[in-house]
């Protein structure tokens, strides 16, 4: 089709068409959300979130692409690519958060989230333990709170005590996720204000991309918190001994004391979140140091310089006596007249002290009203200091003794104690190990940074230096590692390694440049050429270098959260059950296996070996649950046969090795029974038969299993009562549970129905030995009316022994 060319008048209506759709597309797209949230589920019924969330996203677009914030917004090659890499952060760090829910696969995680949800439960806001220090729990509780309203909104919640754990846990979660995506924003910050801003971005990516910081955000602990509030602190640490001062009297006084309090605030904060983040305050001693030194040499450099110290102080001392008579010049000859002169010019250049010695107040004014003095910025800094960690730790004063005992727990079993499978005699080499599997040339990177820094010793790397060094002694002194105890370390050590590769690819593309000045009388052939040209661009070697180092963290990264978004082992044993199970069955669980749902009975937390199988089925108990990670005893689980299903990581997904083993107890229906044949609830239950022992010792239990057959629905749900009674008809003993306690009431009953019910009865120490009858039944609880159809139901006899 041919080209129709348009009218000068029809193109220039189209133009200013598009800035005003644009200029109007916010309020209407507003207004659009505005109804849908009004009209809700009511009215849009399923599509309501949909239509909802696409109106919210299109609003947000629509004020992004506004003329006027177009023309404000200036977009930088900086910007696009700190955007880009926060967004990797924030994908790796979100992806898969709600790993292995409803189980809790870290060990920690309950030390925080749920004694948030205590203290909001209780609104008693004292910890149990100074373990961990406060600041992040009192946040999670802020989560919490939050959390609660949304549940009672969303009609889940009418008091905190209902709020859900795993569904909290989702929310917790999310707040570390954000810190630990902030925390590479922080990086950045750091990185451009040591070492400007290419060693900052490279810094952030490197960061974003290590696999134990994105998987430690997954997490409600104190860890990458305390990573983000020492960055935080950092920032204004190196703002107050690197960045230089700004003239102007009492206006840098204040802001450099400003400084102080504030870096010193931060360390507060960050002590308040993890006490090793207390070594911070060396780095902030630091900065006060590097902020003297500089006083120091601007005060050198502002003295005048106009002949030496030693005859400026002679002639203060002893001025000549031509200024005390000035009389004299008229009667010395020319001679004199002549040393009369220079005595003069010497006194237009040094004012005598009677004139006062003005340097002593304006030659260094910084003393008094230009700069603050040393003492005064640590005072500063002290004063922040308490402020941020009182802020966290509001009961530290209160609660002194308390700390300092749980403080001395910390250090005894770091130091002395010891944790089982987590000890290293070498912990200096652990650290190196566990740094190499984040990325071997990343790891490589980082020690050559910290090697030039030590080097180099320039402002900025004292700085680091001053977090690093105290913080790897702090690691390496002790017996007990983890690595995400090195979390806060991290940052500055992909700081130096960015510092490190920015340096020496300035360094190859000047000698480069240099090279190819010198060359450029020869010609050379074209792929040569090209070849030169690339390997002399600094920006891209910056960017080959960059993905040198990112690309193995990146892939572990991508791997580990791969693994975080698949069900764990847990998760899939308990759906195995889950299929093949009834209401109220009875499940064998060794400690620390599985969470059974509301239908389902836990028995157990023992090792499954302390009984053998025929055991398990005069009980009742089908399935026996395994946790193969634990040395139960490989030949006494042989007996058990071939598991029925096993579950194990295999470096496919997380959790414990677990075994199910399938014990071969019989159906309810051809299980072996007392026959009896007692109705109740005028024939709508029949007792079809009981099974017990016949005898149990004082203060043991006594195993019964009741056989109800449901002939017709029943309205209500009843309760069983279990009586032991003595010749006069006393109770010695008594239960009253609902059937299958509560997992499967009686109005749920059909016609037909088989239900085993275990009501295994309690006898008292007390208790006589002798002979006594048991009685069963049921009433209902709500009247206490019962509604057996003859009477209690005799079960036969009972003897009691010693």
């Amino acid at each position: 089709m041919a080209n129709v060319p348009v009218e000068p008048r029809v193109a220039a209506q189209t133009q200013r068409d598009r800035p005003r759709l644009l200029r109007y597309a916010p309020g209407v797209l507003a207004l659009a959300l505005f109804l849908a949230l009004a009209l809700g589920r009511g009215v849009l019924g399923a599509a309501a979130v949909p239509v909802q969330g696409a109106l919210a996203l299109a609003l947000l677009g629509s004020i992004l692409a506004h003329p006027q914030v177009v023309a404000r917004v200036r977009v930088t090659r900086t910007a696009v690519a700190l955007v880009g890499i926060l967004a990797l952060a924030l994908g790796l760090r979100v992806w898969g958060l709600r790993f292995g829910l409803p189980y809790f696969e870290h060990p920690d995680e309950w030390a925080v989230a749920d004694e948030a949800l205590r203290m909001l439960r209780t609104g008693e806001y004292t910890p149990f333990s100074y373990t961990y220090p406060t600041l992040y729990v009192y946040m999670q509780v802020g989560v919490a709170t939050f959390h609660f309203l949304w549940g009672a909104g969303a009609g889940l919640y009418r008091t905190p005590a209902d709020i859900d754990p795993v569904r909290f846990y989702v929310w917790a979660r999310a707040l570390t996720a954000l810190l630990g995506t902030g925390a590479v924003a922080l990086t950045f910050l750091a990185g451009r204000s040591l070492y400007g801003r290419t060693a900052g971005l490279l810094a952030a990516a490197l960061i974003a991309v290590m696999p134990a910081v994105a998987g430690d955000a997954h997490y409600v602990t104190t860890d990458t918190p305390a990573m983000f509030f020492t960055l935080l602190a950092f920032l204004a640490i190196a703002r107050l001994g690197v960045a230089p001062e700004h003239d102007g009297g009492r206006e840098t006084l204040r802001s450099t004391l400003a400084l102080a309090l504030f870096a010193g605030f931060g360390v507060g904060i960050a002590t308040a979140t993890k006490w090793n983040a207390g070594a911070l305050v060396i780095a902030l001693l630091a900065s006060i140091v590097l902020v003297a030194h500089r006083r120091m040499s601007d005060t050198q450099r502002s003295t005048p310089n106009v002949q030496p110290s030693s005859q400026r102080s002679t002639f203060n001392v002893q001025p000549s006596p031509l200024n005390l008579q000035p009389s004299t010049p008229n009667v010395q000859p020319s001679s004199q007249r002549s040393t009369f002169n220079l005595h003069r010019s010497t006194f237009n250049l040094q004012p005598s002290p009677l004139n006062l010695q003005p340097s002593t107040f304006t030659a260094q004014p910084s003393t008094f009203n230009l700069q603050p003095s040393t003492l005064n910025l640590l005072l500063a800094a002290l004063a922040g200091i308490l402020l941020g960690f009182t802020l966290g730790v509001p009961f530290w004063l209160r609660d002194l003794p308390r700390i300092l005992t749980d403080l001395a727990g910390i250090i005894r079993h770091y130091r002395f104690d010891g944790h089982p499978g987590a000890e290293s005699d070498q912990p200096a080499l652990f650290y190196w190990w566990a740094l190499t599997r984040e990325g071997t040339l990343l790891a490589w990177a980082c020690l050559g940074g910290v090697a030039l820094a030590f080097l180099r010793r320039k402002s900025a790397d004292i700085l680091v230096l001053a977090v690093i060094v105290p913080a790897v002694l702090q690691l390496t002194g002790v017996k007990v590692v983890f690595f995400r105890n090195a979390m806060p370390l991290l940052p500055f050590l992909c700081i130096l390694a960015a510092a490190l590769v920015v340096a020496i690819v300035d360094w190859w593309t000047t000698a480069k440049r240099d090279t190819a000045v010198q060359s450029e009388r020869r010609e050379a052939p074209a792929p040569v050429a090209f070849v030169r040209r690339l390997t002399g661009n600094r920006t891209a070697l910056l960017l080959a270098v960059a993905a040198l180092l990112m690309a193995e963290p990146l892939v572990q990264a991508i791997h580990d959260e791969t693994l975080r978004s698949r069900p764990t082992t847990r998760i899939l044993a308990g759906e195995w059950l889950e299929a093949r199970t009834t209401d109220g069955e009875r499940v064998w669980l060794e400690d620390n296996t599985l969470i059974l749902s509301p239908r389902l009975r836990a028995i157990g937390g023992e090792p499954a070996i302390r009984h053998e199988l025929a055991w398990y089925r005069e009980q009742g108990i089908r399935f026996v649950v395994v946790h193969l990670d634990r040395d139960t005893g490989v030949a006494a689980l042989n007996a058990f046969g071939e598991p029925a299903a096993r579950f194990l990581r295999s470096g496919e997904r997380h959790g414990p090795e677990l075994a199910i083993f399938d014990t071969g107890a019989p159906e309810a229906s051809i299980e072996p029974r007392t026959p009896s044949g007692a109705t109740l609830g005028a024939g709508a239950v029949v007792l079809d038969g009981y099974r017990h022992p016949g005898k149990v010792q004082a203060g043991g239990v006594l195993p019964l299993a009741l056989f109800w057959r449901a002939t017709r629905p029943l309205p209500l749900d009843y309760t069983v009562y279990v009586h032991l009674v003595d010749a006069a008809g006393n109770k010695v003993a008594q239960r009253d549970v609902p059937p299958l306690e509560g997992r499967r009431p009686t109005s749920a009953w059909q016609p037909g129905d088989l239900v085993r019910d275990d009501q295994d009865l309690f006898v008292p120490e007390t208790v006589a030995p002798g002979t006594y009858r048991l009685l069963a039944g049921m009433y209902d609880a709500a009247t206490m009316t019962p509604i057996n159809d003859a009477g209690p139901i005799d079960l036969g006899v009972v003897t009691v022994t010693r």
